[in-house]
């Protein structure tokens, strides 16, 4: 709390909730110490920055006075988050509660003047209480499992069977459908010649069975002429 001799100021310091393209405010309480009337006027270093209600007023002795000071919304962000802005807060003694002019904070007047000076903070904007419940009570995903073996057999069979799927989905480069087409064309070829082959050694098998019977036949023709030679011969 900042105090003077006539009033005491909270806070010290004004500060503001920063936040882009919002207007935040802050209160500014002033309270008479005296048994006077005190009147006080607020003005700032950035007027076009600040908006204040009200800006002047008279105080009741042992009274308290609520000062308003609302910040126009700021577009960009400040250096290191910090203002040069300054309030200066004046105060001086009057006889009643409708005497309060702008001439009486001139230095003409011979009035003794109070001065208090206040300094602006800017301060990252609090986060509601729904939004802190919300991370809390936030569900946590479950830690993975520990690895095993198994867990690490399983993990490999299945990676298996996925590139076996993968490789039976893919469809065949160019150069592995023509290898088997030429394949399949030469099997059709050798079991043509073997075909043919198997008919050229039937037709030898049958040529040499006719040939085995014709030689028998004329082996029996020459066995049985000698035969009845012989029987002619002595019996004559």
């Amino acid at each position: 709390m900042s105090s003077g001799e006539l009033l005491a100021i909270h806070p010290p310091e004004l500060k503001f909730p920063f936040e882009l393209k919002k207007r935040p405010s802050c209160l500014l309480e002033l309270s008479n110490k005296t048994d006077d009337y005190v009147a006080f006027k607020v003005m700032t270093t950035n007027p076009t920055q600040y908006r204040v209600r009200p800006a002047a007023g008279v105080i009741s002795p042992r009274s308290k006075y609520d000062v308003i000071v609302t910040m126009h919304a700021p577009r960009a962000i400040p250096p290191a988050m910090e203002s040069r802005d300054r309030f200066l807060v004046q105060s001086v003694v009057t006889s009643d509660a409708t005497s309060s002019t702008i001439e009486m904070f001139s230095k003409e007047s011979g009035n003794v003047i109070e001065e208090v000076i206040l300094r602006v903070v800017y301060v990252p904007k609090p986060q509601s209480s729904s939004a802190v419940l919300d991370e809390l009570e936030e569900p946590q995903p479950p830690p993975p499992p520990h690895p095993s073996n198994h867990a690490n057999g399983s993990t490999a069979t299945a990676t298996g069977q996925k590139e076996s799927v993968e490789r039976m989905d893919t469809p065949p480069e160019p150069e592995v459908t023509d290898l088997i087409h030429k394949l399949t064309e030469d099997k059709k070829v050798a079991m043509m010649k073997n075909k043919m082959l198997q008919q050229q050694l039937d037709d030898i098998g049958i040529k040499m069975k006719n040939k085995q019977q014709g030689n028998f036949s004329f082996f029996f023709v020459a066995v049985a002429l000698l035969i009845g030679v012989y029987i002619g011969y002595y019996h004559v």
